[in-house]
């Protein structure tokens, strides 16, 4: 005679959508793919932001940080790629921190609600 058992197995109802958000697999590696790419992004289109208004504006630079003529450029592509690293790794640090938190908050309710009667 076979005893059934009366709860159910944990793992056996776990669909293949909670498992996949339960899983922690390569979720390190994506998190610094993308800080990596968000601040290399942000950089380029600082350094680009910073050319242009060294290019534009050039006695801003010249009047604000005591440039000679033809370093103007330099300086407004060296400080437009600082503000642009900066503010990638703020912004990619911060969506990391937001989908971090998300995902603890859904795995806690997925084992709240697939939680075995003991």
């Amino acid at each position: 005679m076979v005893k059934e058992n009366p709860t159910p197995n944990f793992e056996s109802e776990i669909s293949a959508e909670v498992a996949r958000v339960l899983s922690n697999d390569k979720m390190v590696i994506r998190a610094f793919y993308m800080i990596v790419s968000t601040t290399a992004i942000f950089g380029l289109l600082g350094g680009i932001a910073g050319w242009i208004m060294a290019v534009s504006v050039p006695a801003y630079f010249r009047d604000v940080y005591d440039t000679p003529q033809n370093e103007i450029w330099q300086v407004g592509v060296g400080i437009g790629v600082t503000s642009g690293l900066l503010g990638g790794l703020l912004i990619g640090c911060s969506v990391l921190l937001a989908t971090a938190w998300y995902r603890s908050r859904l795995k806690n309710a997925l084992l709240e609600k697939y939680k075995s009667p003991m």
